[in-house]
């Protein structure tokens, strides 16, 4: 209901794993996989284990792999955990899908299940989040959802919190497309022109505030001053007169003053500018970054949950828009781990 894009994660485990991205993939949705551990290691224990997946889990790992023939623009695949143990490190997978999740759909009887990685624990996990999620129960072909109408519409209606930013930089992203730029790039600089045009408006009203004020000040100095020395003479009424119109001219520029600082806060032109400043900074950051960096997974984690929107979302277009990383490359493991 929000016209976003729906994009799929998920691990690439014989059995559900597999159906769901293969399933997606028929869709059209874009895939981004999540392995505990290096490709051909996982590879190399699923020909051991359930060599009947093998075959289907290599080719949908091939679609996310830059160069490979299969190659499908817009998949990513990624190692999610430190540890190499299992289970610790399939949980690991599971924290990082939580994330960066806005649903979570399951597949599972129902059965107990006392695995720090189990799917009953995953479930547990979201739930504790409030995060919207749903069980497919495949022996008896049921649905079962495990979310309330408002906990869902949090991340699906256009007025949640976590598309509060989309909508406060949407005023501002006018730019007519230029030939040959991206969407990423024409984003990237209405948001500049908006921080530029919302900066000098707002330095422009609190510098006329500020000099208003001064110049209030020195004619009251003045008009004290004058009143001084005219109140000596023997006609008053002439310094009354100067005195009554240094004061209303005092008024009016403090007046005016005030004016321009109510004229700032009201149109939220501070708030304009830092919002659009900061936007474009973290666009920069990623157009930076988007070849060794997954884009599920941006660095913004101790930001508001919007801005991590924000910046999951331009990191996908530019994963989209730009080129593409190379095999082995950084992008291919968890961040920051060499």
């Amino acid at each position: 209901g929000s016209g976003g894009e729906l994009h799929f994660l998920s691990g690439v485990a014989a059995g559900a794993d597999i159906v769901a991205c293969e399933t997606a993939a028929g869709l059209g949705i874009p895939l981004h996989f999540i392995l505990p551990y290096p490709e051909e290691q996982f590879l190399a224990e699923m020909k051991r284990e359930t060599p009947r997946w093998h075959d289907r889990a290599e080719r949908l790992l091939a679609s996310a792999r830059p160069g490979s023939p299969l190659h499908h623009a817009g998949r990513t695949a990624r190692v999610g955990a430190f540890s190499r143990h299992s289970p610790d490190c399939h949980a690991e997978v599971n924290l990082r899908m939580l994330e960066v999740a806005d649903f979570l759909l399951t597949v599972s009887t129902g059965a107990p299940s006392e695995s720090i990685a189990g799917t009953q624990h995953l479930a547990r996990q979201a739930d504790a989040h409030e995060l919207p999620c749903a069980n497919v129960d495949p022996a008896g072909g049921t649905w079962e959802q495990a979310f309330t109408s408002s906990r869902l519409q949090r991340f699906a209606r256009p007025d949640s919190p976590g598309l509060s930013i989309f909508r406060e930089l949407a005023h501002h992203v006018t730019c007519d497309p230029a030939p040959g730029k991206s969407r990423f790039d024409v984003t990237a600089t209405c948001l500049s022109d908006a921080a530029g045009h919302s900066s000098k408006a707002f330095r422009r009203g609190t510098g006329i505030a500020i000099s208003s004020h001064a110049l209030a000040g020195f004619i009251a100095a003045g008009a004290a001053s004058v009143y001084h020395f005219m109140k000596s003479g023997s006609d008053h009424s002439a310094a009354y007169a100067l005195f009554a119109a240094l004061a209303a001219l005092e008024l009016l520029l403090v007046g005016y003053a005030f004016f321009l600082e109510w004229r700032n806060h009201h149109s939220n032109i501070q708030h304009t500018w830092l919002n659009c400043r900061f936007a474009r900074e973290i666009m920069r950051g990623i157009r930076e970054t988007s070849p060794f960096l997954h884009p599920l997974f941006p660095h913004v984690g101790s930001h508001q949950q919007d801005w991590h929107r924000f910046a999951t979302t331009c990191a996908l277009e530019a994963d989209r828009e730009l080129p593409p990383c190379q095999p082995n490359h950084p992008s291919d493991r968890f961040p920051g781990v060499e």
